[in-house]
């Protein structure tokens, strides 16, 4: 009898942590139109726009996979206890004011403009589930998907606010021919009402 309470918690709250991620998913993925436009309003006074503007990977491919990795909206503990820590330090209104970065109206037409590519969305998942891309035809076609993650350049971008006016964001991208990684950390600060970005690192490996 006691074990089946125990094994009865920890059933209910693995059901609490899927429900909270699929609830937060939708909400995420289908925002209010108007806020959409609120944010297009929002393009000179974003810290995305200096990102967007300046966003180049050499030796790209034609089609370009792209993760969301705001932290933010990570599924399971990791997304509670960020944001927690958002509360804490008051930067909720943060990503109430930007949104975030793949949700800026601009990033795919500046991307894919920028660097003569196409995006292709890649699901986040929950924890630990396999990467699959997020076109529902292409996912049927298994070794066209396969092939694409075999080729092309892959991207996770994730924003890490550090006050209303100072914003890292981390870049990996992933060249699958040549097997070679380039991480890139930038910082955004506003001074004087104009964001500024400074690269602090780049790596290759």
């Amino acid at each position: 009898m006691l074990d089946f309470k125990k094994y009865f918690g920890v059933i209910i709250t693995m059901i609490f942590i899927i429900t909270s991620c699929t609830s937060q998913n939708k909400k995420i993925q289908a925002p209010e139109e108007k806020d959409v436009v609120l944010t297009a309003n929002q393009d000179q006074t974003s810290p995305y726009e200096k990102y967007l503007n300046n966003f180049r990977f050499e030796n790209g491919t034609d089609t370009l996979l792209v993760q969301r990795e705001s932290r933010i909206f990570y599924c399971g503990t990791g997304a509670m206890e960020y944001d927690k820590e958002l509360k804490k330090n008051g930067l909720e209104e943060y990503f109430k004011k930007y949104k975030d970065l793949v949700q800026y109206p601009t990033f795919l037409e500046k991307i894919e403009t920028n660097n003569g590519t196409k995006i292709l969305w890649v699901d986040r998942g929950n924890e630990g589930e396999l990467m699959q891309l997020e076109d529902k035809t292409i996912q049927a076609n298994k070794e066209l998907e396969k092939r694409l993650f075999e080729e092309k350049a892959f991207v996770q971008i994730t924003e890490n606010p550090l006050a209303m006016d100072e914003v890292e964001i981390y870049t990996t991208i992933f060249y699958p021919v040549s097997n070679k990684t380039e991480n890139l950390i930038h910082k955004i600060t506003k001074n004087q009402g104009d964001w500024q970005m400074e690269l602090l690192k780049r790596e290759i490996k």
